[in-house]
């Protein structure tokens, strides 16, 4: 009697086994076709980030910072006592004044009256079923095809692209420092800087004490 149920269980269970094996080959087939994408656009976006960080860089660095301190020192100042002394008392209190007692009653009434009735009837009748028809297939299309292709393709790609591009500035940093600042100032210190200490502290500061001795 309980012969058919064990090989039905028995049957039941190979299939189970056959869907779960070719469900893990179709899963490790697309996790491949993923790293394939994102080594694909790694190589093309990677360049373009680069030189974009190396101006950005340049644009902070010798730019935006002279430019900030400019602003914030010279010219901040300039305008605030303009503004403070001279727009504010001819042109800011008359024109508020004009505004609240004549303009926006105006522009209230005629945005009441008209305005706000044509706009409904366009809204409901002709810019909703536009919105509707449109908006929805696009929010659908950007659901499933690209936000997923965003998240898993694009998205890592850039943050590794950044990690990169910082190892080759602590690269870059240390071959300034170490290979071009600290041998200048080895030269500078050594070949310039002490010959001329020595130099004034020898010969020119004796001579200088010794005219200010002679003529005191």
């Amino acid at each position: 009697m309980l012969a058919p149920f064990i090989l039905y269980n028995e049957i039941v269970k190979e299939r189970t086994s056959a869907i779960k094996k070719d469900v893990e080959s179709i899963s490790g087939l697309a996790q491949s076709i993923k790293y394939v994408l994102r080594g694909i656009f790694f190589v093309l976006y990677f360049p373009f980030y680069f030189v974009f960080q190396v101006f950005c860089k340049i644009w902070i660095y010798f730019i935006a910072q002279p430019l900030m301190w400019i602003g914030k020192r010279i010219i901040q100042p300039i305008f605030y006592f303009i503004w403070i002394y001279i727009i504010r008392f001819l042109f800011v209190y008359p024109i508020s004044w004009l505004w609240n007692e004549i303009i926006y009653p105006c522009i209230l009434f005629v945005w009441k009256r008209c305005f706000l009735p044509i706009t409904r009837f366009i809204w409901r009748y002709a810019v909703y079923p536009i919105l509707y028809l449109v908006c929805y297939p696009c929010y659908l299309f950007w659901k499933y095809l690209v936000l997923p292709f965003y998240n898993e393709i694009v998205l890592p790609v850039p943050s590794f692209c950044q990690r990169i591009f910082f190892c080759f500035w602590k690269g870059f940093k240390w071959i300034g420092i170490h290979i071009i600042y600290y041998p200048l100032r080895w030269f500078w210190m050594t070949c310039i800087y002490n010959p001329l200490k020595k130099v004034y502290i020898k010969i020119i500061q004796p001579v200088l004490k010794w005219f200010s001795h002679l003529f005191s």
